[in-house]
């Protein structure tokens, strides 16, 4: 009764503020053009009021009387800012016109510092992904993120399990389960990100990828130590559109994205994809260098704007994969058994996000998200079933004060592990978060963002997690943006080792503390017509970082007994000047950890110390053709588990990409690797007696699958 009472005291209190604020307000209606043809997908904002235009370039926004600043913004074109006198109760009409860029070095819009703005405007350093390097990437790699995120500076694909493909992101340097991914600022792929989640994610639906490297504890918690991958969906349209994907090692894909507008305020899209890849042995051992794959997914999303910078996105997704490695038909281990690795994974997860003005400035936002998955783990003789669980909950008060934007939230998080074939690792952990974030325009040229966040967990306490962001325009052409921040992990019983060999054969966890990190950053952009030179300096330092240790011959996760240090240097390139795009980049990284075993410091394996791309496009809009060039180089990296060596081989790979425009949709072709680059041609990925936790197989420090082809289509409806 109590419950029913406060809802419907709520209810009309919200219901007279509306109502109030609607005497004062005026309606804004907007007409938004590209040349001769409306623009969808344009998002109007005033303060804190926000609406999309719909196919036909409508939008409507609900403003206070008097004069009124209005943005719009839309990838592609020049933003545009209007000012509007409105007028209590009487309708305002505008038709803009936006001019169109050429091409976007930049979305307009991140999401990831949960107050959206410009990114030009954003104090906190954000990578992002968009347009054409979206296409581009989901024509190379359909099925997954993987090749995707390593277009990133500083991001590394790094595979963590050879006989299932597992791979992980290392963000500048720190391991992959430091990396917090989320869709639409939701965790619909569970916590800390696992070894197969970039596998299981297609990219056809995505609008944008964000990147915020360093510790994002601040921002979402202790998932994110390392940062976070914001993958936002795209909006809904009016064209449907089909993938068709076939691969010269035998891999198959196809990927449906459906889209409609319902009416003027509601819309959805569905992704739906079905995925096969079978067994290759490329060097003829008798073990699978690509594991076998079969994938079903289906996404749902459903949108609605509303009036007055009301609005509504619910999601639900379900997947189910069979991976399969290890020895193939009746080839053996070098013991003379078989040894087969397989993994089955169901996921179902479900999200929502629905944000509603209280005021003429304030906005409340709600998240929620709920996230089960069942894995059915075997290594060899051994089968493990695990079930992950994540629930999740969020409400933030946005408040805008003069040259001021504050955010003010309390956030809960619960993620478990059920593991019935072995003892010991069982966990729930919950998290209650309390957190503040303020965004200042202190000057024309000087602005500053602060966040703070304070996490009682059921297991480590209570930890308070900073981060500062300066940004400051040095004229025209040069920024420079100086980052701070401080984070905390809470371990669980997954590493990238365990990855491979499972938990049946370490010993219980006991003992464990929080593993905490501190991080700086300068970053400097210059841009002068064509040109957009970048460059990040980074530090960070974790402390008590959790590993493999081998005790008399058992396996147990352990703090170190010192920290992992990581510092680098980050330079990145753009070139643009139609027809030709030229982006090239160069990462130096120097990480070192205290050896398990020896007590002394080591490099950190797998973390090249050199490293770079260039990308060279030339893409012709009267004939619909695209050329792509890349080349990336890798160089030496430490080796940890391989009898072989101790440190990998530098090597470069090449790639090429061709498509053209043919009607309604396009072909394209894609070599990768074509340098053939195969670790199997320097030493054998086998060893010859099995490794820590039972394994077969040396570290991956380079590619296993050589030189691939693939060729489809996407075809517009």
């Amino acid at each position: 009764m109590l419950s029913r009472l406060t809802v419907t005291t709520i209810g009309l209190v919200l219901g007279a503020t509306r109502a109030e604020a609607q005497a004062d307000s005026g309606k804004v209606a907007l007409t938004v053009r590209g040349g001769n043809r409306p623009l969808a997908e344009v998002v109007a904002r005033s303060g804190h009021v926000r609406a999309q235009t719909n196919a036909l370039g409508e939008a409507v926004l609900w403003l206070p009387a008097g004069i009124r600043r209005i943005v719009l913004a839309r990838i592609g074109f020049h933003p545009e800012t209007l000012q509007v006198a409105v007028r209590a109760q009487r309708d305002t009409a505008l038709t803009v016109q936006l001019r169109e860029l050429a091409t976007t070095l930049e979305p307009v819009m991140v999401m990831a510092t949960r107050t959206p703005r410009r990114l030009d405007d954003e104090p906190m350093r954000v990578e992002v992904l968009a347009g054409e390097d979206i296409t581009e990437k989901t024509e190379m790699r359909p099925a997954d993120l993987t090749q995707l995120l390593s277009e990133i500076s500083g991001v590394r694909v790094q595979p963590t399990a050879p006989a299932l493909g597992a791979a992980n992101i290392r963000i500048q340097g720190l391991p992959g389960r430091y990396s917090q991914i989320l869709s639409d600022g939701l965790p619909l792929y569970g916590g800390p990100a696992t070894g197969l989640g970039l596998l299981q994610i297609p990219p056809l639906d995505l609008r944008q990828a964000e990147v915020i490297k360093g510790p994002a504890t601040a921002l979402y918690g202790a998932s994110a130590l390392a940062g976070v991958v914001n993958l936002v969906s795209r909006s809904p349209g009016n064209a449907n559109e089909i993938l068709l994907n076939q691969t010269s090692r035998s891999g198959t894909d196809g990927v449906l994205w459906v889209t409609k507008r319902l009416q003027d305020r509601w819309g959805y899209t569905l992704l739906g994809g079905l995925h096969r890849q079978d067994r290759v042995d490329v060097d003829a051992d008798g073990w699978a260098d690509l594991p076998g794959v079969e994938r079903v997914e289906l996404r749902p999303r459903l949108f609605w704007n509303g009036a007055r910078g009301r609005s509504m996105f619910a999601t639900l997704g379900g997947m189910v994969e069979d991976r399969t490695g290890g020895t193939l038909g009746g080839a053996v281990a070098p013991d003379g058994q078989p040894f087969p690795e397989r993994v089955k994974t169901t996921r179902l997860d479900g999200g929502f996000v629905a944000s509603f003005p209280v005021s003429d400035a304030e906005t409340v936002t709600v998240r929620s998200a709920a996230t089960g998955q069942w894995h059915r783990h075997q290594f060899g003789p051994t089968v493990e079933h695990h079930r992950h669980s994540t629930l999740f909950a969020e409400l933030a008060l946005t408040l805008p004060r003069g040259r001021a934007t504050w955010l003010l939230g309390a956030a809960f998080e619960q993620d478990g592990l059920h593991a019935p074939d072995v003892s010991g690792f069982d966990y729930t952990f919950t998290t209650t978060s309390v957190f503040a974030q303020g965004t200042f325009a202190l000057t024309q040229r000087f602005s500053a963002s602060g966040s703070g966040r304070c996490d009682a967990h059921s297991r480590y306490g209570t930890i308070c997690s900073p981060r500062v962001s300066l940004l400051w325009r040095a004229g025209a052409a040069w920024t420079a943006r100086l980052s701070g921040a401080t984070g905390f992990f809470a371990p669980t019983p997954f590493t990238e080792a365990t990855d491979e060999i499972g938990l049946s054969g370490l010993r219980p966890l006991s003992g464990l503390q929080p593993e905490r990190a501190r991080y700086a950053a300068v970053d400097i952009t210059e841009r002068h017509g064509p040109f957009e030179v970048n460059g990040t300096l980074f530090a960070s330092v974790v402390e008590r970082p959790v590993g493999l240790r081998d005790s008399s011959g058992v396996l147990q996760l352990v703090n170190a007994t010192g920290p992992t240090r990581v510092s680098g240097l980050e330079l990145f390139a753009v070139y643009l000047r139609e027809p030709f795009t030229i982006t090239a980049d160069y990462a130096f990284l120097h990480a070192t950890e205290l050896a398990p075993e020896a007590g002394s410091r080591r490099a950190v394996p797998l973390n090249p110390r050199h490293s770079a791309g260039l990308d060279v496009a030339w893409d012709s809009d009267e004939t619909g053709t695209r050329v792509g060039v890349e080349a990336f180089y890798t160089g030496r990296q430490a080796v940890e588990r391989d009898p072989y060596r101790t440190t990998g081989r530098p090597y470069t790979t090449l790639g090429v990409l061709i498509s053209q425009v043919v009607g309604p949709g396009l072909l394209y072709l894609n070599g990768e690797n074509l340098t053939d680059v195969r670790q199997t041609r320097y030493d054998p990925l086998l060893l010859a007696t099995p490794g820590e936790g039972g394994r077969w197989t040396t570290d991956e420090w380079a590619p296993l699958d050589g030189r691939t082809f693939n060729l489809g289509a996407r075809i517009r409806f």
